[in-house]
């Protein structure tokens, strides 16, 4: 490795170093707390889901700033003292000449270049280029009412399977010609709802302060995984919202198997698209109404907010 546990620990004494190790830790804490919460109360609700997986990519880089408020010397080594687990001692535990530390900074490493490639890079080509270049394609434009708003629908040449929308200063709606040939008329109801469930969603301030937390926490692999599974719960909260609006569960169920990856295309990244569209046609499938989670998400809060107050 291109560091040793003696770096690490080197590194740990910075500022940054200290928040970014520390912050990453308390994210850990936080998804056992939240997991622990999971099973015991046996919630599932994707909205309560969301909101969990929101705690660990939000509340480190909030509280850990709170923690210094209230004890600046909480690194001292008579703060140390008094901490339920030393961060520093841990990192500095080895096993076959490797330290955690070093696994630690490794996965952060890993992390960082993940989050450029997967999600920042992706993302600043979505808004420059990828709208523009579907626009180039449309057909035509028709205006749909959902949820009581008007809604543009840009029908794109394409013979292949695509729906998606967009957001910013003229939200909008994509879906090729191929996949409105495929579909029923219902069908295309079910589909255009979802997407205008995303749209609505969107301009809630609650997600846009997420993901801007998601990218400041680019390095931390905890922030990365909860993150994804909050993306795949707000699939399932457009989902709900789409079937509330059309009242029929099985028709938006048949348009995910259209999307269902065909048995001859073996792909790590195909299986794990499959595994996600099960997911969600499963949730559809025990669709329930609204389970009041607050408690729930109340409680994940208290515990990761005090408990991670002792760990430094």
């Amino acid at each position: 490795m291109p560091f040793n546990s003696s770096l690490v620990l080197e590194f740990y004494e910075t500022l940054p170093g200290r928040y970014i190790i520390q912050t990453t830790v308390h994210s850990i804490v936080a998804v056992i707390i939240i997991n622990s919460i999971k099973r015991s109360w046996n919630i599932s609700s994707p909205f309560t889901l969301q909101k969990l997986h929101f705690i660990p990519v939000t509340m480190p880089p909030i509280m850990i700033i709170f923690y210094y408020i209230l004890d600046p010397l909480r690194n001292s080594p008579e703060g140390r003292l008094r901490a339920l687990i030393d961060i520093e001692r841990i990192l500095a535990i080895e096993y076959g000449g490797i330290s955690l530390g070093m696994l630690l900074i490794s996965s952060m490493l890993l992390t960082t270049v993940i989050s450029i490639f997967q999600e920042m890079i992706p993302v600043l080509k979505n808004i420059l280029f990828a709208k523009k270049e579907e626009e180039k394609r449309i057909l035509r434009t028709i205006q749909v009412n959902f949820f009581n708003k008007e809604h543009l629908v840009n029908i794109i040449e394409d013979r292949e399977y695509i729906i998606f929308s967009s957001t910013g200063s003229k939200p909008s709606i994509f879906i090729s010609e191929g996949l409105i040939n495929d579909l029923t008329d219902e069908e295309i109801n079910a589909a255009i709802a979802h997407e205008a469930a995303h749209i609505i969603r969107s301009a809630r301030p609650a997600l846009i302060a997420v993901y801007i937390f998601r990218i400041t926490m680019f390095f931390n692999p905890v922030a990365l995984i909860e993150f994804r599974k909050a993306v795949q719960e707000e699939e399932k909260i457009c989902d709900r919202m789409a079937v509330e609006y059309t009242g029929k569960p099985e028709i938006l169920k048949s348009v995910l198997r259209k999307f269902l990856p065909h048995p001859e295309e073996k792909s790590h990244m195909n299986k794990s698209r499959e595994a996600i569209i099960e997911e969600r046609m499963t949730e559809l499938s025990n669709y329930a109404p609204k389970e009041k989670g607050l408690m729930a998400f109340l409680l994940a809060i208290l515990l990761t907010g005090v408990i991670n107050y002792f760990i430094v």
